[in-house]
């Protein structure tokens, strides 16, 4: 049971930190609130339950079995609450709902903790109707869960709650069939008992959580893309809002105008506050923008009682490419010759700004931190494409497969700081004997890939002859270190994208097995 105390621990401390690095971006958001309960439902869980793992005795055993029941006993009542205010149910507001949804939770924490223990005499009934309940209590609830995610995205008009919900209720439905069938199927087959893994399972829907986190900004409405000062000082309207309308931020100036606390603005939707058909069709169908739309002569009225015309620019944000994920709007007093003027001025520096940070953000998430070559799930995306291409065109594609030799000695000898530099200029000398047309990635830690498009076997066997010499004969500026390199070149034949990787890199340890510091190819060609 050593093994699943272990990973059990390690489960407790990814859970603790993936809730509490979700909770900073937001402390007032009651979404990643309920996240962070559900989380930390489950690091309790799977912490206490790890020394279940390793009791000795039925006291040892209850002890840790009632603290690890905070987690267990309430997993279920937080996940759904979570599922609920995600999907905005009309009634997650509710305080008798909210009640309800937990009082399954509070009855069996309450059970475990008075009505079961080593010294405690539990009436047959009270044991049938706490594992009876638990157990319809435990599973009904997460059926729902799924059921209510797949049906929000499955009337949902927006894309990415699409993706959103079809990528948790699978990541959810997972672990809850992996339960059922060692929980009950399993046991009722009398096929073989196991101990109980949930907290464990548990990690597959986090890990589905946390994708839509960065891959599809789930949790994260990207409000960090606006420099807050800047947004504040505004002298305009600026108005940040999800793909719904709702407000995330505004700035001083329009909560002044309205008469609403910054707070509290937070959660109106902008259609309530600009009653502008052509607004409001924009913003139901923001996911299909793709550049800012305009209007004139927007009349919004003001706690005055005053109705001023706006001019209003309504931005679409594309942190993902082709992904709309929030609107900024911008509104410009037109009756004011000096704010309009103030206003283009701020409108130019945010688009620039907005521009920068998405080139930056597109960067990190395709490029490699050490070498900026392409990363491997990038590269791999690259080749796909480069591939259909090629099978459609019947052009010649080769791919080459690279490996640092003997790096780990490298390490070793000279330390992990002279490796990444190793790492760095090999990277250099490989984008130097490319050509512009290449794309090059980072594979894994000392493996680097080339995709050449358009490419001979016997081209891509001379460029990859002449990155092995570049590397070779290149003075690292170290006593006594001496790379080298050793290189698969293989070239596309209607294989899938795997099969050609593979074969470049049979090529590559054959390279390996012959002596290192080679180029091996498809027609066993060899050059040294």
């Amino acid at each position: 049971m050593v093994y699943l105390t272990t990973l059990s621990f390690i489960a407790s401390i990814l859970y603790s930190y993936v809730g509490l690095n979700t909770i900073k971006y937001n402390k007032k958001s009651k979404l990643f609130r309920a996240f962070f309960l559900m989380t930390l439902s489950m690091s309790i869980w799977s912490f206490a339950g790890g020394f279940t793992y390793l009791a000795e005795n039925v006291e040892e055993y209850s002890f840790w079995n009632k603290i690890s029941a905070f987690g267990w006993c309430t997993f279920e009542a937080f996940a759904l609450y979570f599922v609920m205010v995600l999907t905005q149910n009309k009634y997650v507001g509710n305080l008798y709902f909210k009640v309800l949804i937990m009082l399954p939770a509070a009855i069996s924490l309450f059970m475990v903790l008075f009505l079961f223990g080593p010294h405690i005499n539990t009436p047959p009934a009270i044991e049938k109707f706490f594992y009876t309940g638990n157990f319809l209590y435990n599973f009904s609830y997460l059926a729902i869960s799924i059921f209510i995610i797949f049906q929000w995205g499955h009337k949902s008009d927006s894309k990415i709650q699409k993706k959103q919900a079809k990528i948790i209720a699978v990541f959810c439905a997972v672990p809850f069939l992996l339960n059922l069938i060692i929980q009950v199927i399993l046991p009722y087959l009398g096929i073989i008992t196991l101990p109980n893994m949930g907290q464990l399972f548990a990690l597959i829907m986090l890990w589905g959580i946390h994708y839509s986190i960065t891959k599809y900004q789930f949790l994260s409405i990207p409000s960090s893309l606006i420099t807050n000062e800047l947004f504040k000082e505004l002298t305009g309207m600026a108005v940040l809002t999800d793909t719904k309308g709702n407000i995330i931020k505004a700035n001083r100036q329009i909560c002044t105008f309205l008469n609403y606390d910054e707070n509290k603005i937070v959660g109106v939707n902008i259609t309530d506050i600009i009653d502008h058909e052509g607004i409001c069709m924009t913003v139901k169908n923001c996911e299909h923008l793709n550049n800012p739309v305009r209007f004139s002569d927007v009349m919004v009225s003001f706690k005055s009682g005053q109705a001023i015309p706006f001019k209003i620019t309504v931005i679409p944000l594309h942190p993902i490419p082709k992904m709309t994920t929030g609107l900024l709007i911008i509104g410009e007093n037109k009756m004011i010759e000096e704010i309009l003027k103030q206003k283009n001025e701020s409108i130019s520096e945010l688009n620039k700004e907005l521009m920068a940070v998405n080139e930056i953000l597109k960067n990190k998430s395709i490029r490699d931190g050490l070498t900026n070559f392409y990363n491997h799930q990038y590269i791999n995306e690259l080749l796909e494409i480069k591939l259909a291409e090629a099978a459609e065109t019947k052009e010649d594609f080769c791919v080459l497969m690279m490996d640092i030799d003997n790096f780990k000695r490298v390490n070793d000898r000279f330390g992990h700081l002279t490796g990444d530099r190793v790492i760095i200029e090999v990277a250099n000398l490989i984008r130097k004997s490319t050509r512009s047309n290449d794309y090059v990635g980072r594979y894994g830690g000392e493996e680097f890939i080339a995709v050449l498009p358009y490419t001979s076997l016997e081209y891509a066997s001379q460029i990859a002859e002449r990155i092995r010499l570049s590397i070779q004969n290149h003075d690292f500026g170290i006593m006594g270190l001496r790379v080298t390199i050793s290189i698969g070149a293989a070239q596309f034949d209607d294989r899938l994208p795997d099969s050609l990787i593979n074969m470049a890199d049979m090529l590559l340890y054959q390279a390996k097995y012959n002596g290192r510091n080679r180029v091996e190819n498809m027609l066993a060609e060899t050059r040294v």
